[in-house]
């Protein structure tokens, strides 16, 4: 492909890329770090997008990899004197052998039955949080404070956060475009079909759980860091709820979707709640609103109007 066709083929890529790295030049602090929410939870759905979009599997418990990821390099930092980086080899060790164990314990059943069990693992994670044996560990309801800067300024932590979402966009992007990727789908759509034709269903869905689980593990690990904190929510029912929310109001089955869809979930909670009081009634309305008319998502408004420019063009 040729330079000129490149570019215009990822033209809208590019240029909100572009504004994307220009952004800290001329944003206050407060929108840094809201920008910084949004790339980080982008990780993270991507990841339950894998799950689910792409595998079709609910998982009511993916918090558990995310809070993972936040409490295993908050206490290797605070309590092993670790650095930031040292700590992301431990994070992905630790959510590989979680989601192993999980998907051992449950994908060869029922999918209702992993999505219940997700769910009652996740509840009872964020208990063992919180319990009074593990609060010199991890602080109880308190959290754990003071996590060693990774950068020095927000302008790095910003571009760090930024340069994390593209990595992780590109890597799923591959995936998703691989053989594995393909076969992921093609069980998604018709289960028996695959097993009839010799795919090992129960190994591939445990391979999307296990690289599910390593990137929300590491979009957990960048979120602490970011915030230089961690807190039980972290691997609480609500977190869960709100990454299932980014990945439907984006658009599942699409790696884009569910980064459109963090940004919305993101800025209705940082800037609807500022403004109302009764916020997440205004949130419900607009949850409803995008699955009547747009029932694939917010990524339905680009293919679109994709699709509309290429056949004008081709008129």
């Amino acid at each position: 492909m040729s330079i000129n066709r490149y570019l215009q083929k990822y033209r809208s890529a590019l240029i909100l890329i572009i504004i994307l790295i220009l952004l800290p030049l001329f944003s206050s602090e407060y929108i840094k770090v809201v920008a910084m929410q949004i790339f980080i939870f982008g990780v993270f759905a991507i990841s339950y997008d894998i799950l689910l979009g792409y595998t079709g599997i609910a998982s009511f418990g993916h918090a558990i990899f995310f809070g993972t990821g936040a409490y295993v390099s908050a206490l290797m930092m605070l309590k092993a004197g670790f650095s930031f980086w040292a700590t992301i080899p431990f994070v992905v060790v630790s959510c590989a052998g979680i989601g192993l164990v999980i998907g051992l314990l449950t994908l060869r059943f029922a999918t209702i039955y992993f999505t219940i069990v997700t769910l009652a693992l996740g509840q009872f994670c964020y208990f063992l949080l919180t319990n009074a044996l593990t609060y010199q560990y991890t602080g109880g309801d308190d959290g754990l404070h003071g996590l060693p800067m990774v950068l020095q300024t927000k302008n790095q932590m910003y571009y760090l956060a930024l340069a994390f979402l593209l990595a992780a966009f590109f890597i799923a992007k591959k995936i998703i475009s691989s053989p594995l990727g393909k076969t992921l789908v093609a069980i998604r759509e018709n289960e028996f079909r695959a097993k009839m034709i010799g795919y090992n269903v129960l190994n591939y869905r445990l391979i999307a759980l296990v690289i599910s689980g390593i990137m929300a593990g590491l979009a957990g690990s960048f979120n602490a860091a970011m915030l230089r904190s961690v807190f039980p929510g972290f691997m609480g029912a609500s977190t869960t709820i709100d990454v299932i929310l980014m990945t439907i109001l984006g658009g599942m089955g699409s790696l884009l979707g569910p980064v459109a869809g963090a940004a919305l979930v993101i800025i209705c909670q940082q800037y609807l709640s500022s403004y109302f009081e009764w916020w997440l009634l205004i949130f419900g309305v607009i949850f409803v609103l995008v699955v009547l008319f747009l029932p694939q998502g917010l990524i339905s408004i680009v293919y679109r109007f994709r699709k509309k420019n290429t056949s004008g063009g081709l008129n």
